[in-house]
């Protein structure tokens, strides 16, 4: 009867055991499979959010690509309009002209100006007192010179004055019947203002935006202005 009495309370101690590590096992398998789950959400998230983010960040791109190349048809348009291609470069219907495509574009533009063939600045348009003054001699400007020589839209690796970092886009005017160089028309724009068109550019607390240039030179960086111009 002893026997019989061990034996039971040993497949009891078994039993217990045996549930202990079955619940043991389960808990084991729910927490490790609560962990692959969580753990694939939050990849799946963080997959979503890169997308998202790389979307938006094409959007923007192409937003901005499409602004600047309206302002490079524009340029275009003024370099081959009849009055530049004719050498006028500083008469009343000119500067009409200029001040017209001046005031279509000045959200995007800060400065339109002209530079003639001599490297003179000929007219300058700007919402206030400008650095490009009329009468001044340009010639040791490097978009000039690139202009120049290059005879091809130059875009300026960027220029600080007054604490306002900016760069130039330069377009050269060249006469359709003899190819020759006979000035250019050019327009300086803000980066700092520009960018803000597009997203935020002041604020490190929220999401904010960062450009650059080809050779890695900040445009803008909403992390801290004192970062532009660096490369």
């Amino acid at each position: 009867m002893l026997k019989l009495g061990n034996l039971f309370v040993g497949r009891v101690h078994i039993s217990i055991i045996s549930i202990i590590l079955i619940i043991a096992i389960s808990y084991g398998l729910l927490f490790y499979l609560q962990n692959i789950t969580e753990q694939e959400v939050r990849h799946s998230l963080f997959e979503q959010e890169i997308q998202r983010q790389q979307e938006s960040t094409k959007s923007i791109s192409e937003h901005i690509s499409s602004d600047l190349s309206l302002v490079m048809n524009m340029l275009d348009g003024l370099a081959n309009s009849v009055y530049l291609q004719q050498g006028d470069f500083s008469s009343d219907g000119t500067k009409k002209l200029i001040e017209e495509k001046y005031i279509q574009f000045n959200t995007t533009l800060n400065r339109l100006f002209i530079v003639d063939k001599d490297d003179v600045v000929t007219i300058s348009l700007a919402p206030k007192r400008s650095d490009i003054i009329v009468g001044s001699d340009y010639s040791f400007r490097d978009w000039v010179k690139e202009t120049r020589s290059s005879l091809r839209p130059v875009f300026s690796d960027g220029f600080e004055r007054q604490g306002i970092y900016r760069i130039f886009i330069t377009y050269p005017v060249i006469n359709r019947t003899s190819g020759e160089y006979i000035g250019l028309i050019g327009t300086s724009i803000p980066t700092v203002e520009f960018f803000a068109h597009y997203g935020n550019v002041d604020n490190i607390n929220s999401q904010f935006l960062v450009a650059y240039n080809k050779n890695a030179t900040f445009l803008t960086v909403g992390a801290s202005k004192d970062l532009i111009g660096e490369n």
